[in-house]
């Protein structure tokens, strides 16, 4: 009976242990990568703002089909892929956003802003994906590989971008 009680009592220690040691881990997190293009910053919208378009730079994306695609002003502006719902939205001239929903996991936020430098021929393109954690240990603790997993995905992307939009 001893040993149960010891091993209850050293399993909610370590839980609240754990627990604390989370808090101090942002419940925000954002990855993000730019990349300066030599190309107009309308080029690069026009890239960014129709889904059809990602074939052309966005990583797996030349492989899939469009599924129930919802065209808007010419471009395509919602479509499911892989059973994941994709919307975008222009928040303005130089902001775009998307948001990933798929029925079995976290909502995924990201967004492009698109940077014209006066007097230079170069645009920067940011791209960044946004992150809303829960409190839970375990979820917090997964958001520590997030930077490894999504921040290649993302390097590739802009990589891609820049090399479609230079050599067009």
């Amino acid at each position: 009976m001893k040993v149960i009680k010891l091993a209850l009592i050293s399993f909610l220690v370590l839980f609240l242990l754990v627990t604390a040691i989370t808090f101090f881990i942002p419940s925000k997190i954002r990855i993000s990568r730019a990349v300066n293009i030599k190309a107009e910053s309308g080029t690069i919208i026009a890239q960014l703002n129709d889904i059809r378009n990602w074939k052309n730079w966005y990583p797996g994306f030349d492989t899939l089909s469009l599924n129930k695609p919802l065209e808007e002003g010419g471009k395509v502006t919602f479509a499911e892929v892989r059973g994941s719902q994709i919307a975008l939205i222009q928040d303005s001239a130089t902001h775009i956003s998307a948001t990933f929903n798929k029925p079995d996991a976290q909502k995924m936020n990201m967004g492009w802003q698109v940077i014209s430098h006066e007097g230079s021929d170069l645009v920067t393109v940011q791209w960044y994906i946004d992150f809303k954690l829960k409190w839970y240990p375990w979820e917090k603790f997964s958001s520590l590989s997030f930077e490894a997993r999504y921040g290649s995905m993302l390097e590739n992307g802009l990589a891609a971008l820049k090399n479609f939009l230079e050599t067009k």
